[in-house]
């Protein structure tokens, strides 16, 4: 391998790292923000319980 191929690689290496991590950043704070949507959901409804009942 030349050394331009080796340092087009490692740079697409690099890339792919970044690309991934913020890829997983993305989907803890997804996931995060699900929890939360659904734990507030559950309060809605017990809410909305008490009010009827």
């Amino acid at each position: 391998m030349s050394h331009t191929a080796i340092v087009i690689v490692g740079i697409c290496t690099k890339v792919e790292r970044i690309i991934l991590e913020d890829l997983n950043n993305n989907l803890e704070e997804i996931l995060k923000n699900k929890k939360i949507t659904e734990n507030l959901s559950m309060k809605i409804n017990e809410l909305k319980f008490q009010i009827l009942y």
